[in-house]
């Protein structure tokens, strides 16, 4: 079932990412403090700084699947695990192509895992 289909989806709305994982290390806050993550209904943006991620997201059972449509990973499928703990959206991504969905949320050495956690803008 695609819960983003639904009028007012828990997850929209606009979120700052606050903490950063890849490859087991946290990332420096200055990698991603431009960085914002705007979910409304099916749609997405992501944005890196200055470059703009588009694209199309279902949302099942704490899966994510992302439709990539324009930026960087144009053309891809992403998938992703995520939980909502009242204003805080934690994600993980696997950013290989078509790739499974991660089994938890942590990453590690060589696996394409991006952990992210987010605080709803106020």
């Amino acid at each position: 079932m695609n819960t983003t289909d639904r009028p007012g989806h828990i997850l929209d709305g606009t979120w700052i990412p606050v903490f950063e994982e890849s490859e087991g290390m946290s990332m420096p806050k200055e990698s991603f403090e431009k960085n914002s993550f705007m979910i409304e209904g099916e749609n997405y943006t992501a944005l890196h700084g200055k470059n703009v991620e588009i694209g199309k997201v279902i949302v099942y059972n704490n899966i994510m699947e992302y439709h990539v449509e324009a930026g960087f990973l144009r053309g891809r499928t992403v998938r992703a695990i995520y939980k909502l703990e009242g204003e805080t959206l934690t994600i993980c991504f696997n950013l290989a192509d078509n790739s499974d969905v991660p089994s938890d949320f942590t990453t590690k050495n060589n696996s394409q895992l991006l952990l992210v956690r987010f605080v709803r803008e106020s």
